[in-house]
């Protein structure tokens, strides 16, 4: 027997504690250190992937998410050739040449994987490096909501 009233929404349009919203995708900085696989697994573990700037409004919004924080180094996002150096792809596995004209902010000279091994992407100073995937950087999450037309509420009550 149903003893309390259960409220609830199949999805509700907003963006869980902390994320904040942009068209229909919620970022957070998260100012933690950890390797760019474990902040994509942080991420994925919150119902989404590392943040993917696709195109020149989303990046300036994430680096307005920046600049809210006082972050004096890297912070990863979802973008890397660790499959095969120079083939830049995002973390959902498009091609960095597939979206807006192939939008990109690189800082000059960069991605050079001067080391051999700078395998995925950070923002430093505003712009876009390619740093080795095992230092230990902040990082910012995405979650894409998904379409909200149609979706009603619901309760349940005791009969």
């Amino acid at each position: 027997m149903l003893k309390k009233k259960i409220t609830g929404l199949y999805f509700s349009g907003t963006c869980p504690k902390g994320y904040k919203k942009y068209r229909a995708v919620c970022y957070k900085l998260f100012n933690e250190r950890k390797s760019f696989s474990e902040a994509a697994k942080t991420c994925q573990a919150g119902g989404g992937t590392l943040a993917m700037p696709r195109d020149d409004r989303i990046n300036a919004f994430l680096l307005t998410l920046m600049n809210e924080e006082d972050i004096s180094h890297g912070i990863w996002f979802g973008l890397h050739d660790r499959v095969q150096e120079g083939y830049w792809k995002w973390i959902d596995g498009t091609p960095l040449n597939t979206w807006t004209a192939g939008y990109r902010d690189w800082a000059p000279g960069q991605p050079n994987s001067e080391r051999g091994d700078d395998d995925c992407a950070a923002y430093s100073s505003d712009l876009w490096y390619d740093l080795n995937c095992r230092y230990k950087e902040s990082f910012i999450c995405e979650i894409v909501l998904p379409d909200t037309s149609g979706v009603k509420q619901f309760q349940i009550q005791p009969l």
